[in-house]
């Protein structure tokens, strides 16, 4: 996932899994994501950023002082939903925990997120958790906000993994925070605005302080129109596995070839392999990730084959998002030259993830006139 600082106390976090929570948004930070939005806390979404399908948590003092909820999309539904603590979606993969810790209103209130195993904690700008009150908190794996002495005073209690100070062009008032934490390694000064997170990164035994940027990563204008032909590819590949039946993704030709699932499932599997090494190689926080289904018919079995081919598309969305997500690990990276950790220069594997689009969306189409394809 991403935890992402932005001005004027917001936050916001990404998840794998494509689920997209604001924290105290502000219009102008709203129209600078690309990935809508699920959950807003503390105020209305920007309609231009946000859809209709938003969840909105208003601003009033009983409900923000009352969140004790989980994020959750199950798997063909049309949209996430809001369920009470009481619903038990513990257990659902990729649902977020939310829950006020203190303050009241979105102003104040400091949250604590639980995502997959990882334990965030954001705090509000009020000055008003002392160190008695945040060992009630249980362990926190990642610690964030945007006032120095605040930070300090908590993470002393707590001792995070990470201490991230949002917001900052002052690398000084990080390094002040691992002073007075008495933190030997030296404070990860990020210039853009995002952090990936996960739980292998989150199990070292030292804290480390890190300063985050208030601005999305530019990504330079060759990279820029490479990733957009490859994004656009894979929508057109969404489009058409977006009208499919689930009985449809599963139709098997009698000649033998595979599944739309099957085409499906390595379109995207390729790409996130393909990636996440690349990535790994840069910020260990990201693991390589390989969903490669079986290469061969006989030895397919479908991670998901109960999804609906909207589901899958969506599938596709969450990997073309992953990839541009961290795509600010690819910055200094020669185009030209082979990746670390990877037999692809970033030039040729962006070209082949439109072609590999293409490629496996039209063997796809041809098998709609194939004798036995479902009608519905």
């Amino acid at each position: 996932m991403a935890l992402r600082s932005w001005p004027q106390n917001m936050w916001t976090l990404e998840t794998h899994g494509g689920l997209h929570v604001a924290i105290r948004p502000n219009s102008d930070s709203l129209q600078s994501t690309y990935q809508p939005i699920d959950l807003v806390i503390g105020a209305s979404p920007n309609q231009d950023a946000a859809t209709t399908d938003t969840l909105v948590v208003p601003q009033d003092q009983g409900s923000l002082a009352s969140l004790d909820h989980w994020l959750v999309r199950v798997p063909n539904a049309k949209r996430a939903e809001w369920w009470s603590a009481k619903d038990n979606a513990g257990t659902a993969d990729n649902a977020i925990h939310v829950k006020t810790v203190a303050g009241t209103t979105a102003m104040d209130a400091t949250l604590l997120f639980s995502i997959d195993g990882v334990r965030i904690l954001i705090l509000g700008p009020a000055d008003d958790i002392d160190a008695t009150a945040a060992s009630s908190f249980g362990p926190i794996d990642v610690l964030a906000g945007n006032k120095p002495e605040q930070l300090a005073l908590i993470a002393k209690e707590l001792k995070p993994v990470r201490v991230c100070l949002g917001n900052t062009s002052a690398p000084d008032a990080a390094a002040q925070i691992a002073q007075d934490l008495g933190i030997d390694l030296p404070v990860q000064a990020v210039a853009h605005n995002t952090l990936a997170i996960s739980k292998s990164a989150e199990q070292a035994s030292e804290t480390q302080v890190v300063s985050l940027g208030d601005a999305p990563w530019k990504m330079p204008d060759e990279l820029s129109k490479l990733f957009q032909l490859m994004e656009q590819s894979c929508a057109k590949s969404q489009s058409v596995f977006a009208k499919l039946s689930t009985q449809q993704m599963n139709f098997a030709p009698a000649n033998g070839t595979h599944t739309p699932r099957w085409n499906a499932e390595h379109m995207l599997g390729r790409q996130l392999l393909f990636f996440s090494q690349i990535y790994h190689a840069q910020d260990p926080a990201i693991p390589v990730m390989n969903w490669n289904p079986a290469q061969m018919p006989p030895d397919y079995r479908a991670a998901h084959p109960d999804w609906t081919g909207a589901e899958e598309a969506l599938q596709m969305q969450r990997v073309s998002l992953f990839t541009r997500r961290f795509a600010y690990l690819l910055e200094d990276l020669d185009l030209d030259k082979k990746a670390p950790s990877s037999f692809w220069t970033p030039r040729a594997l962006l070209k082949q993830m439109e072609r590999h689009y293409d490629q496996h969306t039209a063997n796809t189409i041809k098998k709609f006139e194939l004798p036995g394809w479902p009608k519905s």
